[in-house]
């Protein structure tokens, strides 16, 4: 029986010493934990600083512009729609299928009575939609409409 019993204690001290040579192997031969995070290093900021989206395309039809009002007609004393005729300083943005404009046009603008009057001599900036052409229409610089605008201070 002594010897049964110096087995069995031999047998255990073997596993013993064995299992741990080799859980020491592991944590030196384990890869680093990529979970845990240093501490003693402040966050640091990976993402790179993009530049804010560039703003949207204006509809499709619609311009925006400077211009400069050069003339101001009412339509008729009963009416509520004016007409402008503005004179293009700046093309600021065109949406797609939009007749084409540049600077120093002339574009004939109707507007509805729910846009203050334009003073003549006034520069604005302005977005405004090109309208369908209805039968029997020949001037197509009449065919746009003041959506929005708002008058620029220049100092001269």
């Amino acid at each position: 029986m002594g010897q049964l019993a110096f087995t069995f204690l031999f047998a255990g001290a073997l596993v013993l010493f064995s299992c741990g040579s080799s859980g020491e192997e592991a944590a030196n031969n384990a890869s680093p934990d990529t979970t845990k995070t240093d501490t003693s290093m402040g966050a640091k900021d990976t993402l790179p600083h993009l530049p804010s989206p560039p703003d949207p395309a204006p509809a499709p039809g619609t311009l925006e512009i400077q211009a400069q009002v050069i003339d101001v007609h009412e339509a008729n004393p009963d009416a509520s729609a004016l007409s402008y005729h503005l004179k293009v300083v700046k093309v600021l943005a065109i949406g797609s299928s939009t007749p084409a404009v540049v600077v120093k046009d002339t574009l004939k603008v109707k507007s509805t009575d729910s846009f203050k009057k334009l003073e003549k001599e006034i520069t604005i900036s302005c977005t405004i939609r090109a309208q369908k052409m209805m039968a029997g229409q020949k001037d197509s610089a009449s065919a746009w409409l003041l959506v929005q605008w708002k008058h620029i201070n220049q100092d001269h």
